[in-house]
């Protein structure tokens, strides 16, 4: 879900239908050469379930029988002659083959089972291109549901070139079907098949199906089977006259073996994937300490590596591992492994879906400020784009209740987090979300841990006309900090007191700028009841291991601006500011981010503190409040570059 909002923006509209969030892309807000996009992304698995792509020029039948295949049963070309060279053209064959199938609105369509693509018409004349999950083999052992229908544009945009030339007339669904059994015809000779006239143009980039992955729904996607380079000629099969297709009816009726579950699990040999990422950071950080400036250089590197095992279509398990290494530093420069994610989750019925084991979990609908996180640790970083907390060990149920567009998540924790005499502790999570219209959604949670008074949340995002809210808010009894207060002339630890309310908001939009270029401004506050506004505080909460960033002071805001192309391929520029309120203290930083591959990613940032000396972001230990602290460099810069690679 991150990837595809960094890579195309906030959406025109955002809505939830049954399991899936779905992104819509429509007018001023479709990528180059479409008229419009929609993403539908599991809210289980955090997993891009299908992409409906409308192009601006529609394809041909030849362009798409070029591109992506015949059809199945079609007649095979005749073997060219041994002592002649072969053309380099006729070398080129297809990569699948499609079959007719009908939706349930008697709307028939191309389905390429094997690249996982469906391609819809509307009036004889290609309307949209549906890319989802391939499957695994070219003949399904089980009788498949139709897709459903792409949605309907809310607003077609003008025409901005001439219309492309009328294509071939495509047969009615009535002549999709097959003909009654009979002697097979003669083949037409291709010379008296008139092709159509061909578009104006084309956009390549539609030629393959194209997945935009976050970095979980990356290391989450399944493998891609290989396309069988030939179609089979079929000839217990009598093809249809009109396509020269198989339909659905005919392709089921020739599919080996039982559909029993073994045949299922035999048939899948592919059913492990293997994947991850490398990301590599080189930084410098320059600091003042008296009259000497130092320089500190940092060359971290991260690799995550999965495993993702489906043996069958309701059962699946997950491995990440990663490895942290940085030869410049003292504690890393031997490699430090971790476990990510270790899990596995199978459903009930469809009705209940249920994951045991580590996994990754989040909480809340602001970028930075996450109150209702109850079940993570604050992120420590959260303007680096990259989240390096690892999963929690849970037991989670997830029951979607459609009718009510409504998804309910119970949790069950145990962790080795507890005190000294006693580690091991127990506890539990609840949480609701549901669907306010077709771009709101509000959740309520609350979260019960041994030796923790219980905790309650409730969060909201929504679309208003051009503009994205949201908002959470956190009850809270206690904290897994002590908080301290002043005692006479020095300082003594308080009691927590009553319930106290955490709260985190924003708004967010977007415009064109050009006609080119788009402009997305984000801006969110931050209310922390338990924070401080006096300064004094952040040499005693360094030195008693309690400091939080960008958790210490009361009051806290933060303010975006993204600069970037309608397309992923261009750079974006981005520019952070984040300020304590109270503290008269900012920082300010700036993102430019390349997609120089399909699978690498190049940032580049820099940031610069600003304030008074001793403040939250130029913070220097003050002698009078820890008599003994160590003494710290008053911090100048950082700046550094970052590759990340999917692998």
């Amino acid at each position: 879900m991150e990837e595809l909002l960094e890579s195309f923006g906030e959406p025109a509209q955002r809505s939830t239908q049954a399991e899936d969030v779905v992104l819509g892309y429509w007018n001023e807000t479709a990528p180059a050469g479409t008229r419009g996009v929609q993403f539908r992304v599991s809210q289980q698995s955090g997993r891009l379930q299908r992409i409906d792509v409308f192009p601006e020029t529609p394809p041909s039948r030849a362009l798409l029988d070029e591109e992506y295949g015949p059809a199945c049963g079609s007649a095979k070309p005749k073997k060219a002659d041994k002592k002649k060279p072969a053309d380099k053209a006729s070398k080129k064959k297809p990569a699948a083959c499609y079959v007719v199938k009908i939706t349930s609105g008697n709307r028939f369509y191309f389905h390429y089972a094997t690249l996982g693509l469906a391609i819809f018409f509307d009036q004889q004349q290609v309307q949209s291109l549906a890319y989802v999950l391939p499957s695994r083999a070219k003949r399904p052992l089980k009788k498949e549901a139709p897709l459903d229908e792409p949605p309907a544009l809310p607003q077609k945009p003008e025409p901005t070139v001439a219309p492309a030339p009328a294509p071939e007339p495509e047969p009615t669904v009535a002549q999709a079907a097959p003909p009654e059994p009979a002697p097979a015809p003669a083949p037409v000779a291709s010379s008296e098949t008139t092709p159509p006239p061909e578009p104006l143009s084309f956009d390549t980039s539609l030629r393959r199906p194209t997945v935009v992955e976050t970095e979980t729904a990356a290391e989450t996607a399944p493998a891609t089977a290989k396309a069988p380079t030939t179609a089979r000629a079929g000839s217990d099969t009598p093809p249809d006259r009109a396509l020269g297709v198989w339909t659905e009816e005919e392709e089921n009726s020739n599919s080996s073996g039982s559909g029993s579950l073994l045949d299922e699990v035999n048939s899948k040999n592919d059913f492990l994937d293997v994947g991850g990422f490398f990301y590599q950071r080189a930084d410098l950080a320059g600091s003042r300490l008296g009259t000497d400036t130092q320089l500190q250089p940092r060359f971290p590197a991260l690799v995550r590596v999965y495993l993702d095992a489906r043996p069958m279509e309701r059962l699946r398990s997950f491995v990440v591992g990663r490895l942290v290494y940085d030869p410049l530093d003292v504690t890393l420069s031997t490699p430090q492994p971790g476990l990510d994610q270790l899990w596995f989750n199978f459903d009930l019925g469809r009705l209940v879906f249920i994951t045991v084991g580590r996994q990754q979990i989040k909480w809340g609908s602001s970028q930075i400020w996450n109150p209702t996180d109850f079940l993570q640790q604050p992120n420590p970083q959260p303007l680096e784009g990259i989240d390096l907390r690892t999963g929690v060990d849970m037991l989670k149920l997830n029951v979607p209740i459609a009718p009510l567009g409504a998804h309910l998540t119970l949790i069950a924790s145990a962790d080795l987090h507890g005190p000294a005499e006693d580690r091991l502790r127990y506890g539990g999570a609840v949480r609701a979300d549901v669907a306010l219209g077709p771009t709101g959604e509000l959740g309520f949670s609350a979260s019960f841990l041994q030796q923790r008074r219980p905790r309650y949340g409730l969060d909201l995002s929504m679309g208003v006309g051009p503009v994205d809210l949201n908002a959470e808010v956190a009850l809270v009894r206690d904290t897994d900090v002590r908080l301290w207060e002043r005692a006479g002339t020095g300082f003594a630890q308080r009691a927590f007191g009553g319930p106290k309310l955490l709260a985190s908001g924003g708004l967010s939009t977007q415009f064109r700028l050009a006609d080119l270029y788009r402009v997305a401004l984000r801006f969110e506050g931050f209310y922390n009841s338990l924070g401080y506004d006096d300064r004094a505080f952040l040499t005693l909460l360094q030195s008693t291991g309690d400091y939080r960033g960008l958790f210490f002071g009361r009051y806290y805001a933060m303010g975006q601006a993204i600069f970037s192309r309608r397309s992923s391929f261009y750079p974006s520029l981005i520019f952070t500011n984040v300020v304590n309120v109270l503290d008269r203290s900012l920082l300010s930083r700036v993102d430019f981010s390349l997609l120089v591959t399909p699978s690498t990613r190049i940032f580049i940032f820099a940031e610069v503190p600003f304030g008074e000396r001793g403040s939250e972001f130029l913070y220097q230990p003050d002698p009078t409040v820890v008599e003994d602290a160590a003494p710290v460099g008053l911090g100048l810069f950082r700046a550094g570059i970052n590759i990340r690679m999917r692998m």
